[in-house]
């Protein structure tokens, strides 16, 4: 399931559809929680903000990190 994630065409379709709508959000922080409020229903905790704003710094796509968020366990598994 997770390589699917990775490498389905139709995952990075979802995943540049979610960056569409969270690109307007501001900057990578602002982008980053918009990201998570849609997907995961709550704010990024502290580490996790700034993994990802390092992550968009790095030279990744919002499409690219849209992608990584749709592929976490805690969206894929309700618990």
């Amino acid at each position: 399931q997770a390589l699917i994630l990775m490498n389905s065409p139709q995952a990075r379709q979802w995943a540049e559809g979610l960056a569409k709508r969270i690109q307007s959000a501001g900057d990578a922080e602002e982008q980053v929680t918009h990201a998570y409020r849609l997907c995961l229903n709550r704010y990024p905790k502290t580490d996790e903000l700034a993994a990802a704003t390092d992550f968009l710094k790095s030279g990744a796509s919002l499409a690219d990190y849209c992608q990584v968020v749709l592929g976490l366990n805690e969206f894929v598994y309700v618990e």
